[in-house]
């Protein structure tokens, strides 16, 4: 018995064709798992706590960009900050990811706000030449024994109208005394220790780890 086979058709369209379809797979499966690591690392800085600011500085980018590729890449990453720095944001993640220790260079100690120091526009706390220049006096240092670290305190405050605020007392109250307190703003230490809060290298080797599965979802079904 012999047996014979042949192609029919226009055997270049036809390659052309396959390497249109393994471009259109490769592309959507780069693009797939791009998004995924994205929307993941986004989850676990929601999860730490960093807030919506945070998680969506998290951005995605594929290259190259509105085109289909057999070498597609797809990036993750921080968004800069102002100035084009990679701001703290890059600095955090990967902080959290890795733990770090940071130590005060430069300065004695660093100042660790506490809940009554009140935020700037954006959220962020006052750091201490702000909180003097906000409540017009100085901080007084306040040293404590017994290995317990320094304060920075504000005398002469009185409650504020919002559950724990604070403002300055006007010099009636303060010649009554009625309602004046002392304030804890900051708390000084020579260092903090940063834990390790998430773990965005293993969802990336998880999304190279689910990248040939995506490819075949984004293959083409044809006749």
């Amino acid at each position: 018995m012999r047996l014979e086979a042949a192609l029919t058709g226009d055997l270049a369209k036809i390659l052309k064709q396959e390497v249109e379809d393994a471009e259109v797979a490769v592309t959507g499966g780069v693009n797939e798992k791009t998004k995924w690591l994205q929307a993941d690392w986004r989850r676990q800085a929601q999860g730490a706590g960093l807030g919506p600011r945070v998680s969506n500085a998290i951005r995605a980018e594929l290259y190259p960009k509105g085109k289909k590729s057999m070498k597609p890449a797809g990036l993750v990453f921080a968004r800069a900050g102002k100035g084009g720095a990679l701001g703290s944001v890059g600095a955090l993640l990967q902080n959290l990811d890795q733990g770090a220790v940071i130590r005060a260079r430069n300065v004695q100690a660093l100042a660790i706000p506490t809940d009554a120091v009140p935020r700037r526009r954006g959220g962020r706390r006052m750091t201490p030449v702000e909180v003097e220049q906000e409540f017009g006096q100085d901080l007084e240092f306040v040293p404590r024994g017994g290995g317990r670290p320094p304060l920075l305190v504000l005398q002469n405050l009185v409650a504020g109208r919002r559950a724990g605020s604070f403002r300055k007392a006007t010099d009636r109250r303060r010649q009554t005394g009625r309602g004046i307190v002392w304030v804890v703003m900051f708390v000084l230490v020579r260092g903090v220790t940063i834990k390790k809060r998430l773990d965005l290298q293993k969802a990336a080797q998880q999304a190279a780890d689910d990248l040939p599965a995506a490819i075949l979802r984004h293959y083409p079904k044809r006749d």
